[in-house]
């Protein structure tokens, strides 16, 4: 089922990738999005070893794949208005926006936390959540 519709991995030791992930989750009216850890059954079955290396957000979409900024700005144009607004932002050169995304995540650990054990988020829609 979730060949269709596009996978948000995220680091499953990550409070804010956690919380990044409750924010789509519970603004994807269409339920079109499934989430996985990037340390989890799932992600080992679909990302290469190259990937699963890089230390950030991969969006799967189809055969496409998006890391880091990218993945951002798509997540952001699938939830629809008025998250698409931010992709405004998205006319800036690649390497700036990642370069503010590389900024948030040196720091996110030290801000929001890190969690000993990689779990799933508990949210209304369990069966969108891949291992």
């Amino acid at each position: 089922m979730e060949e269709n519709h596009p996978i948000l991995f995220y680091d499953g030791h990550c409070n804010l990738c956690h919380y990044a992930v409750r924010f789509v989750s519970q603004r994807d009216k269409k339920k079109c999005f499934f989430f996985a850890p990037l340390q989890g059954e799932t992600a080992a079955g679909r990302l290469s070893q190259e990937i699963l290396n890089v230390d950030t957000v991969v969006l799967l979409e189809g055969n496409n794949l998006y890391i880091k900024s990218k993945a951002a700005f798509r997540v952001l144009r699938l939830l629809g208005f008025p998250w698409n607004l931010l992709c405004v932002f998205n006319v800036f050169p690649q390497k700036l926006t990642d370069w503010g995304y590389d900024a948030i995540a040196r720091r996110r650990n030290r801000i929001w936390g890190r969690r000993e054990v990689c779990e799933m988020p508990v949210l209304a829609d369990p069966i969108r959540f891949l291992p």
